[in-house]
């Protein structure tokens, strides 16, 4: 058990160091002033008993509140370590009585409480069913002992919760600052975590005021959120003896529905909590100096920390901008220029022709007389095994030097070196490498390497240099190196809610023709279809062939070697000379992307009538989505579809401002789909049509193609598909009769 102790100290110590690291000064923060606070009563105030039966009070110098520390991953906004709290109050630690929420022993944020899972918006709702749940959810996680919050003594400096909510933002935001304190502490306790994850954004901290008060005889250690699910829990279960004098903000001050509440709240959604912008509705009995339980608990209570995003400053001349997605693979070209009295070769060789022939060793004409020779011609084919000799004329001897013997598939010279690198704005390094250019002397040539893109939005710098020449900058003027700033934007999916049946079509609803989307809607994808994309190498012509006159053929100048099958070994085939590299000409490369997609009614709508391309059905059922995408052309130099967006009818397609709802398909085999519906009953890969679609009207769907990228760039493509009519809804197919007797 000791041993236990010890770790989970130095856990929450972690956690607390980290909570103080600059790297997090984008801090997601408001407060506000509150109503002047009243002290309370021995059983109900801002105080709490110790074991020995004394009160503490707040009145007294002590700082009676703490913060609820929790860590998420900034990509998928999900939990990373148990959630914490720390105080700089010592005597919480000597007090064993404390009332509080959590799951066995862990704590819980607000995040989870707004979670499905616990009280999701039940707080709000009247029926019965949803009353149960809620009074089920929380009454089932009251603790009344075995609390434990960490003791941090800076943090006794800090007003978290003033008695009117004023001095608090500067002090949290200097107490999240000392980045030497933090990564000396993630060095010594917690090395597995790096600072630099972080400083780039992989992870983001909420925090939560917390307060210690005496609620109805009783200590408690609770967030806004948690106060105010309290209250509206005796609420709903004490009706009778709840009312406006016996209630927890009655009893407990201005404490649980002022100050706590204001003394942090959110400046922009994020982690599924929304922005704190009351209306009177959101007032306590009307009163603008209380907030309401559903208010509190919606919005109130937390703020969150995260990367400082990278000041906004002009590029210097010879910079160039790039723009890519989170997580993906991508290409970065640049243009090389060769400015050396040589030429650099360095290619992947290829006994094949462009035509995909092998090489035409002989190529005999039958003799017809009198020195004349004519069809048919009898031809001899070099073997794919073999290896040829491949010289190169070496100025300095006057004459052509071995480079090496290559079969097919094997690099030919090394080319030009190009080194690049991919750093991150504090320097750390997520991609580097050397590639190889092949271009004449005095030439220009596009050279590229592909990488993956980290995990978190962020800017990054790609840096290309080479000691072999030098490089064309977005000016076509010669540089010696080559400066990108890339942005690394996230493709966000924003779930659309749960369809209720009572959903009525909002007034600011429109009906858009195909021709409107294709034009005008664009999200991720380019504004413009790129269904096609070129780009041209430079490759050197490694062979020549011959008439001889003295043989009546067609003869290929070098040599190679043929397996021979009778001995077991390889033999030297000499035919006339070497090959040997000769001149360079360009070849041009292209991809090309396709797409398709087939939009169907659910199998579960089984009123469903039609077929692939003409479907009826009522609204209100789902309907499920498959996209293929095709690449053909020189695709080994192109990366397949890695995402496809897809947008709705019923929200504008993203043209409403308060309505923006997109769905991200998941790769399923070959093929696009939705992701697993969690509002399906049976877990079908579905969208729900809104109930109050309109009849006779086409349930047009929209989706782009795009993070095909090669070369040349980024291809994309942008689909529609209104094969789906409405007719009817799904209370068409209910009927209510009555049974037998």
């Amino acid at each position: 058990m000791k041993q236990k102790r010890i770790i989970a100290v130095l856990l929450s110590l972690a956690v607390m160091f980290l909570f103080t690291s600059s790297a997090f000064a984008d801090v997601n923060f408001g407060n506000d002033d509150g109503s002047g606070f009243k002290p309370g009563t021995d059983d109900n105030g801002w105080a709490i008993q110790t074991d020995s039966g004394g009160n503490v009070w707040d009145g007294y110098g002590y700082d009676l509140e703490g913060l609820r520390i929790t860590i998420y991953d900034a990509e998928d906004e999900t939990k990373v370590f148990n959630t914490l709290d720390i105080t700089g109050e010592p005597t919480i630690a000597a007090v064993s009585g404390m009332c509080y929420f959590a799951d066995g022993t862990e704590l819980i944020p607000k995040t989870t409480w707004l979670s499905s899972a616990y009280v999701g918006n039940t707080y709000s709702a009247l029926d019965s069913t949803s009353i149960a749940k809620y009074r089920q959810t929380v009454s089932s996680r009251v603790k009344s002992s075995g609390y434990h919050a960490e003791y941090v003594e800076s943090l006794s400096s800090i007003d978290i919760i003033s008695e009117s909510n004023t001095s608090n933002y500067e002090a949290i935001k200097s107490f999240l600052g000392d980045r030497a304190f933090v990564e000396n502490c993630l060095q010594t306790i917690f090395p597995r975590l790096k600072y630099e994850d972080f400083a780039d954004g992989k992870y983001k901290i909420a925090f939560e005021p917390i307060a210690y008060f005496r609620y109805d005889g009783l200590n408690w250690a609770l967030t806004a959120t948690e106060c105010a699910l309290l209250n509206h829990y005796d609420k709903v279960t004490y009706s009778a003896a709840w009312n406006s004098t016996n209630n927890l903000r009655a009893l407990v001050g201005t404490l649980t529905h002022s100050e706590l509440p204001r003394a942090a709240f959110l400046q922009a959604t994020d982690l599924g909590v929304s922005v704190y912008s009351p209306s009177d509705n959101d007032y306590y009995n009307g009163n603008s100096k209380y907030n309401s339980d559903e208010c509190i608990i919606r919005c109130m209570g937390i703020g969150i920390i995260g990367a400082e995003p990278p000041p906004e400053e002009d590029l210097p001349d010879g910079e160039e901008i790039a723009e890519y997605h989170t997580d993906t693979y991508v290409y970065t070209s640049f243009t090389f220029y060769n400015n050396k009295d040589k030429d650099y070769y360095g290619y992947k060789f290829s006994i094949y022709d462009s035509d995909g022939n092998l090489p035409l060793i002989s190529s005999k004409a039958t003799y017809l007389g009198d020195g004349e020779y004519g069809s048919p011609y009898t031809d001899t084919y070099m073997m794919p095994t073999s290896y040829v000799s491949v010289y190169e004329w070496d100025e300095a001897n006057d004459k052509y030097k071995l480079v090496k013997r290559v079969k097919d598939g094997d690099t030919v010279g090394t080319g030009a070196r190009v080194n690049y690198s991919v750093k991150s704005t504090a320097g750390r390094t997520l991609a580097s490498g050397t590639v190889n250019v092949s271009c004449p002397s005095h030439e220009e040539a596009m050279g590229y390497f592909k990488w993956h893109t980290p995990t978190t939005a962020q800017d990054v710098i790609i840096t290309i240099t080479s000691p072999d020449g030098a490089f064309k900058d977005k000016d076509k003027q010669t540089v010696s190196s080559i400066v990108i700033n890339a942005k690394i934007a996230k493709v966000e999916e924003k779930t659309p809610p749960d369809p209720k049946v009572t959903d009525a079509r909002p007034s600011w609803w429109k009906n858009y023709g195909t021709s409107s989307i294709e034009k005008n809607i664009s999200s991720y994808a380019p504004k413009e279809d790129i269904t096609e994309l070129s780009w041209t190498e430079w490759v050197y012509d490694w062979g020549q062939d011959s008439w001889s006159t003295s043989t009546g053929s067609y003869e290929y100048y070098g040599c190679y070697y043929e397996y021979q099958t009778a001995t077991g070994r390889w033999r030297e085939k000499k035919i006339q000379r070497a090959v040997y590299i000769d001149g360079a000409y360009e070849v041009t490369y292209t991809v090309r992307l396709s797409a398709d997609m087939t939009v169907s009614p659910s199998p579960y709508c089984y009123t469903a009538t039609g077929s692939d391309g003409a479907w009826k059905m009522k609204s209100g059922y789902g309907i499920n989505i498959s996209v293929t995408t095709d690449v053909d052309g020189d695709i080994s130099y192109c990366t397949n579809a890695q995402k496809v967006n897809v947008l709705f009818p019923e929200f504008n397609f993203n043209r409403q401002s308060t309505a923006k709802y997109n769905r991200l398909l998941e790769k399923v085999g070959s093929e696009f789909q939705f992701k697993v519906n969690p509002y399906s009953t049976y877990n079908d890969r579905t969208h729900f049509t809104p109930i109050w679609y309109p009849d006779n009207t086409p349930y047009r769907i929209y989706a782009e193609v795009f993070d095909v990228w090669c070369p040349a760039g980024q291809l994309s493509i942008r689909l529609v598909d209104d094969s789906i009519r409405i007719k009817g809804n799904v209370y068409d197919d209910w009927h209510i009769a009555p049974t037998n007797p």
